[in-house]
C-alpha cells in the first residue's frame, strides 16, 4: 500500500517534468550533419565564432542552432557587454546535437554546461 501511495504522490511530478518544453531540443540536423545549439540564459547577447568565422549572434535569453559537418570544431562564445568568454573545441557527431547552456557566473564571467542531446 505504501508503494502505491508513493507512486500516486510522485505522478504529478513525473507529468510536470514530461511537459517541460525545451525548444532548443527541436533541432534536427540535416542528413550527415550534427548540430551545435547555444542556449544563452543571460541578460546580454553572445557573439559566436565557429572555426574562426563569425556566425549569427545569440540574443539575451535566446537560443540558436548551427548545423555543422561531423568532427572537431573550435567554438568561441563572447559576451557582448562584459569580458566573459568561452573557448573550446567541441566534437560534433552526425545526427546529434551538442548543447551549450550559457549561464552567468559573476559580473564578468560565464559558465557553460555542455550536453549531448
Amino acid at each position: 500500500m505504501n508503494c502505491l501511495r508513493i507512486l500516486l504522490l510522485s505522478l504529478p511530478l513525473l507529468l510536470l517534468s514530461a511537459c517541460n518544453d525545451n525548444d532548443y531540443h527541436d533541432n534536427t540536423p540535416p542528413e550527415g550533419q550534427g548540430g551545435l545549439i547555444v542556449v544563452n540564459d543571460r541578460p546580454e547577447g553572445m557573439r559566436v565564432f565557429l572555426d574562426g568565422e563569425a556566425q549569427a549572434d545569440v540574443g539575451d535569453y535566446d537560443d540558436r542552432a548551427y548545423n555543422l559537418e561531423p568532427g572537431v570544431h573550435r567554438v568561441i562564445l563572447d559576451a557582448k557587454h562584459s569580458r566573459g568568454a568561452f573557448i573550446q573545441e567541441v566534437e560534433i557527431l552526425a545526427g546529434r546535437n551538442v548543447v551549450l547552456l550559457v549561464e552567468d557566473s559573476g559580473p564578468n564571467d560565464i559558465f557553460v554546461r555542455v550536453q549531448l542531446d
